[in-house]
Order: C-alpha cells, then sequence, then structure tokens
C-alpha cells in the first residue's frame, strides 16, 4: 500500500529552466510524511481521577488513581481502551492512522513516580479505597498538596485501504493527560463518647475540636 503512495511525484530542480522532472518518493519519505502528520493530531487522554474523597486521601494508605474516559478526541473513534483512529491527508490521499497507548508513566508529585501498561480504573467497591494497591496507586508518606500527573506514550499504524492492510508508523507520540491536585491529610484516633458527625449532634466537646472538613 505504501508503495502506490510512494507513486506520487515530487518536483526536482532542472538545469536551464527546463521543466522540472518528476521522481517518485521512496517509502521511508512517505512515512516520514505520515509520521510527521500524525504528530499534528489533537489527543486528549482524559483526565486522573481517583475514588478517594477527591481531591483528598490519607497518608499510608493507598490511593488508587485512573484516567476518565476523554471525550474531547477530535478523532473518527475513540474505543475505550483509549485507542484513537484519524483520517489524515497526506498527498491528497486518505490515510487511516490509528493510535494506540502503550505505557503510562504517572507522577505524584512527591517525586515518585510510576509506570503501567494501564489507564487504571476505579476500584469495584468502596470498601477497597485506601485498602487495595492497584498497577496506578500510590501511597503518600507526608501530608501536603501535590499534583498528580500522567504522560500516555502511543504506536501508531496507518492504512490507505481503510483498514485491509496496515504498515508500522515509526517512533512513538507522548501526551499530557489533564492533572489533578490532591491533598494528603494525616489520621489520629481519639476517644469520644458518641459518634463524631459534620455539625457534632452529641455535642461533644472533643469532636468540636476535629477537622471533618474532607467528609463533607
Amino acid at each position: 500500500a505504501t508503495t502506490q503512495l510512494a507513486c506520487r511525484a515530487k518536483n526536482k530542480p532542472s538545469k536551464n529552466d527546463a521543466p522540472a522532472e518528476q521522481a517518485p518518493l521512496t517509502i521511508t519519505e512517505i512515512r516520514t510524511l505520515i509520521e510527521t502528520e500524525t504528530k499534528r493530531i489533537r489527543i486528549h487522554p482524559g483526565a486522573v481521577t481517583t475514588d478517594a474523597i477527591k481531591p483528598n486521601t490519607l497518608t499510608t494508605a493507598w490511593t488508587n488513581f485512573y484516567l476518565t474516559k476523554n471525550n474531547k478526541n477530535n478523532s473518527d473513534t475513540s474505543s475505550a481502551d483509549g485507542v484513537v483512529r484519524e483520517t489524515i491527508d497526506v498527498l491528497d490521499e486518505n490515510v487511516t492512522v490509528e493510535l494506540t497507548p502503550v505505557k503510562y508513566r504517572w507522577r505524584y508529585g512527591d517525586g515518585k513516580a510510576r509506570t503501567s501498561r494501564t489507564a487504571g480504573k476505579m476500584l469495584p467497591t468502596k470498601a477497597d479505597v485506601w485498602e487495595k494497591e492497584t498497577p496506578t496507586s500510590h501511597m503518600y508518606q507526608k501530608r501536603g498538596t501535590y499534583r498528580v500527573e500522567a504522560t500516555v506514550t502511543y504506536t501508531g499504524k496507518y492504512s490507505l485501504d481503510n483498514g485491509e492492510t496496515w504498515d508500522t508508523i515509526p517512533g512513538t507520540l507522548e501526551t499530557q493527560a489533564t492533572p489533578l491536585d490532591i491533598r494528603v491529610w494525616s489520621m489520629r484516633s481519639v476517644n469520644v463518647s458518641g459518634p463524631c458527625q459534620p455539625g457534632n449532634p452529641n455535642n461533644d466537646p472533643t469532636c468540636k475540636i476535629q477537622d471533618f472538613t474532607i467528609f463533607k
């Protein structure tokens, strides 16, 4: 398929102002053109989110992060697994490009990072929050506010016959997800006379000095 597109001519300078000679593009040049056009595709891989009481979590507990499904891709199709299919124009020919996410690099804002093969997903039950480690989770050791970032790496392939046959696009494409700012708190135990809830219905003086903001 690439050979057919390579027969498209490009101008070569000629001597004595004679008409320009026509020479076919090489397959390498065609692939370079496709790679260049592919990098212009605008991809939004989604936004970082969490199962914790957003935007709050706790120290010494597993905080699960994942990417929300993106709805901002300017592409023909974007599947649930993040694969993007786009039609681009190269030398007046429609070229179908398919980009597949192969690596997710998570940076948690505290100097720690993690690489996964998945965008992560919501935990199955609330009981798993802060208890279950996942391929995309992180455990903070200190209180503070941190920015969680995710870089998604894509590999690509292209087709000149609407997906009947495919060739590989050289290199990879990286794009950034929308980051999440998360506050990390520490938890401590105190003895009280009854349940402590926002508003302190039992009027327990010990409850009054506790900060229950993150539970609202």
